[in-house]
């Protein structure tokens, strides 16, 4: 008898000492993972697992095989982790780990089966709906989240359906949703992401309340308050916007956001030096980010160095953050150049790349249609471009809509300076108290404009002409499409609070603006 209590215990001594080891070397391989150190970690779990097999082994040698984008092995431990216990996180994993692979058949059994069991697992329900988004099922995923929501009320479900709202440029609906998340929990980060949804949706205003808002939470955000700048500016509240710039460099001197605003509110008000100088500037930091390439690539565009817009706007196509913005800035390049093919380009790689279609980018690629005289496929391109947006306000204006037909020639007529986003119909410039206001014009014309046939509209009437004044006509040293470029500068004192402005010249039309005094 005693001999085989002798036993028992020889037998049970060393289980009971590598038993306190391995919590030890979980403790070990949980910091190696945290600190991305995967291989280490996956090579301790191995080794432990000669001696044992347990489910936390699996799960934590599946994690560092993700953080190494090693799917399959991932798959085979996520696998081995579901025999030794059923967990709907674990399933869930699997799925998108055969996500990662591309096994999408194995992604949704996955994702079935885990709502099969767990009808109720939210993070499967998000997933579910993800899954289809990127099959560009949008309403699939938003149906999937919408019933969701109605029957579990969960604040997960509401985000993830502002999120898909935002990527289907459905703004109003994402601030929607963001505003309820708001007044059940006052997240800085719902904020954050209510005033983003605000400023896309050109309401400036409400953009300005959120980041405000979150800046009482996080008063150090260079990024909130560079935001607010920018929502100032397009604003026309100049001295306001340069107030939150220099609050944003303040707080993080590396920062060229604010730089780059800097740079178009000194442009705006006419000051071309000031706006190249603070651009150059901008491009001394050796960052990730090519907004400075951008800001300088603009202006060198709107001073018609076209050979340096190119080149810088080439340098943005490396910062994925903003290839959104440059694609139809090159293709607007590519048309001034008369380059019209290379414009077809890249309007069509930026609709290919872009989930949410662009009226800017369709009427960029139909108006090099027009140029290359292919009727039908520019036809077919600003039909669509007005379809995308009510009321949709063309930069070039070449196609009669009442008839849709395309015109036999073309004058380029469009707001210029000090105004900023004029396109964008659902907001309006602000004259930050001023009375009376001082714009200019860009003409593009075949030959030399005649100043009497420049007609000021203000809400649909004809203005006086001796309420308006002419200051300048200067004929610039460069040409678009081969044609004359003439800045206009013109003085005006709007009648009401609140007027829509809109210039002509020789019949044709710049785009009407929201002028709010």
């Amino acid at each position: 008898m005693k001999l085989k209590v002798i036993l028992f215990l020889g037998v049970l001594l060393p289980a009971l000492v590598f038993g306190q080891g391995s919590l030890q070397n979980i403790v070990i391989i949980k910091r190696l993972i945290e600190n991305k150190d995967y291989n280490q970690a996956i090579s301790r779990v191995t080794e432990m697992l000669t001696y044992e097999e347990n489910k936390e082994l699996y799960l934590l040698r599946a994690k560092a095989y993700h953080g190494i984008r090693d799917y399959k092995h991932e798959i085979e431990d996520l696998k081995k982790a579901l025999d030794f216990e059923e967990k709907a996180t674990t399933r869930l994993s699997l799925a998108l780990a055969y996500q990662a692979v591309k096994d999408t058949v194995e992604a949704n059994r996955m994702m079935k089966l885990n709502l099969e069991l767990y009808p109720d697992h939210v993070p499967t329900i998000i997933s579910t709906a993800a899954l289809a988004s990127y099959k560009r099922q949008h309403e699939q995923a938003l149906k999937i989240l919408t019933d969701a929501y109605r029957t579990y009320d969960s604040p997960l479900l509401l985000q993830a359906r502002a999120v898909e709202y935002n990527k289907q440029g459905k703004y109003d609906k994402a601030l929607a949703d963001y505003e309820t998340l708001i007044y059940s929990k006052k997240s800085s980060s719902y904020y954050m992401s209510a005033a983003h949804c605000a400023a896309k949706a050109g309401n400036s205003k409400k953009a300005i309340e959120y980041y405000t808002e979150y800046l009482q939470l996080n008063p150090n955000s260079s990024t909130a308050l560079n935001n607010v700048g920018n929502q100032l500016r397009k604003m026309g509240k100049f001295k306001d916007a340069e107030v939150y710039y220099k609050k944003a460099i303040d707080v993080s001197p590396r920062n060229i956001y604010p730089l780059a605003g800097q740079t178009l509110i000194a442009y705006m008000q006419g000051d071309v030096d000031k706006a190249f100088s603070i651009a150059e500037s901008a491009l001394l930091f050796n960052t990730k980010s090519k907004l400075a390439d951008l800001a300088r690539g603009t202006l060198n565009f709107f001073e018609g160095d076209l050979i340096g817009a190119e080149s810088d706007f080439k340098q943005v196509l490396q910062d994925p953050q903003q290839v959104e913005n440059v694609y139809t800035a090159l293709a607007n390049v590519y048309i001034y150049k008369g380059e019209y093919a290379r414009a077809i380009d890249f309007a069509s790689t930026y609709m290919e790349k872009q989930k949410v279609p662009s009226p800017a980018a369709y009427n960029a690629r139909g108006f090099a249609f027009y140029k290359m005289g292919k009727k039908e496929e520019a036809i077919k391109d600003f039909l669509y471009s007005m379809e995308l947006e009510e009321d949709y306000q063309p930069v070039f204006r070449y196609f009669n809509q009442d008839n849709k037909q395309l015109a036999e020639n073309y004058i380029h007529v469009q707001f210029f300076s000090p105004f900023n986003n004029v396109n964008d119909c659902q907001s309006g410039f602000f004259m930050d108290g001023k009375k009376d206001l001082d714009f200019k014009v860009r003409i593009i014309s075949n030959g030399e404009i005649d100043a009497s046939k420049i007609n000021l509209y203000e809400s649909g009437n004809l203005v006086n002409p001796k309420s308006w004044s002419l200051k300048t006509v200067e004929k610039r040293d460069f040409k678009f499409m081969g044609m004359v470029v003439t800045d206009v500068l013109l003085g005006y004192t709007p009648n009401v609070k609140k007027s829509y402005l809109k210039l002509s010249y020789d019949g044709w039309d710049t785009q009407t603006l929201t002028l709010i005094r």
